[in-house]
C-alpha cells in the first residue's frame, strides 16, 4: 500500500507529515524514510520516462525530485519563508541568523536555522 500511495499528491502529503513528525522526536525523518521512498520515487520516474518515450500518458504524479522541489523548499519543514522573514526582521539577532541561513536555505539545507 505504501508503494502505491507514494505515486500521488495525497501520498506525498502523508509522507511529508510523517517525515516532519519524526523531527519532533529528534529523528531525521527524511533520512530515515529515504531507504523506503528513494527506490519507489526512482521507479516512478523510470516508469514516467518509459511512458513518455512510448507516447503514453505519464502514470505517476510523484517522482524523484518533486518532494525536494515543492514540499521541502528551504529544508525540512519548508522554512524558506521563515528565513526570508528573518532577513527583514526588526530584531538584529533574527536578521543576522536569517542572513546566515539564507544561502544554505536556497539549497534546501536549514540546519543552521533549526539547531
Amino acid at each position: 500500500m505504501f508503494v502505491f500511495g507514494l505515486n500521488t499528491i495525497p501520498g506525498l502529503l502523508v509522507f511529508t507529515l510523517l517525515a516532519l513528525g519524526l523531527w519532533t522526536l529528534g529523528i531525521h525523518g527524511p533520512n530515515l524514510l529515504a531507504g523506503i521512498t528513494t527506490p519507489i520515487f526512482l521507479n516512478n520516474i523510470a516508469m514516467n520516462m518509459e511512458a513518455f518515450r512510448s507516447g503514453q500518458p505519464i502514470p505517476n504524479e510523484v517522482a524523484d525530485g518533486l518532494w525536494t522541489l515543492f514540499m521541502n523548499v528551504g529544508g525540512s519543514g519548508a522554512t524558506i519563508g521563515l528565513v526570508l522573514a528573518m532577513v527583514f526582521a526588526k530584531s538584529k539577532s533574527y536578521r543576522e541568523l536569517g542572513k546566515l541561513s539564507f544561502p544554505s536555505a536556497i539549497f534546501c539545507i536549514n540546519v543552521i536555522l533549526i539547531t
